[in-house]
């Protein structure tokens, strides 16, 4: 997945990031394991496993570890909701981009590949990132999400054309044809 990558993408480059980059990585660190509880952990793991290791700070913790195998062999029984998963993903977006002082930007190329669950989990991200614009600053984040679609590539019964369709009504996206 994408934020597999990107958790390995920041644990390889942890050492050339200079003097603060250990403060930085340990600062996502806090703000991961504030954000979340004993059972979010498992879940976000079996999905995202390199995030294990960004939260534990060591490939070999025998607790984490632990928790994931326990995840893997009761999975079939413990199977998330998907808007229990949302929650998830919203919230880890929110722990990263709380992390430093900065705004984040999730930059998504070719989006007319995307499947289903992954246009109904940007849509849910979209939709809370405008509801705690005016709701709840407690659940703001500051993430700018970018999509790029080949509107050539969409058939107007998909998923994405329903997807544009409603992202577009949102008064926090702005669409631009290019």
């Amino acid at each position: 997945s994408a934020f597999d990558s990107l958790f390995s993408s920041l644990l390889s480059t942890e050492n050339t990031w200079g003097s603060d980059g250990n403060d930085k990585l340990g600062g996502m660190r806090t703000n991961l394991l504030k954000s979340f509880d004993e059972e979010s952990f498992p879940i976000l793991f079996h999905l995202i496993p390199n995030l294990r290791r960004v939260v534990s700070n060591d490939d070999n913790s025998t607790d984490m570890h632990m928790q994931q195998t326990e995840y893997e062999s009761e999975e079939s029984a413990m199977i998330p909701s998907k808007i229990r998963v949302h929650n998830l993903f919203y919230d880890l977006l929110k722990a990263i981009s709380s992390s430093w002082n900065a705004p984040m930007i999730l930059f998504l190329d070719d989006m007319h590949w995307a499947d289903s669950a992954s246009l109904e989990l940007i849509t849910f991200l979209i939709d809370e990132m405008g509801a705690s614009i005016t709701d709840d600053s407690f659940r703001s984040t500051n993430v700018l999400i970018i999509g790029t679609v080949r509107t050539n590539e969409v058939d107007n019964s998909s998923d994405l054309a329903d997807f544009l369709q409603q992202i577009q009504s949102c008064y926090n996206v702005t669409v631009t044809d290019m």
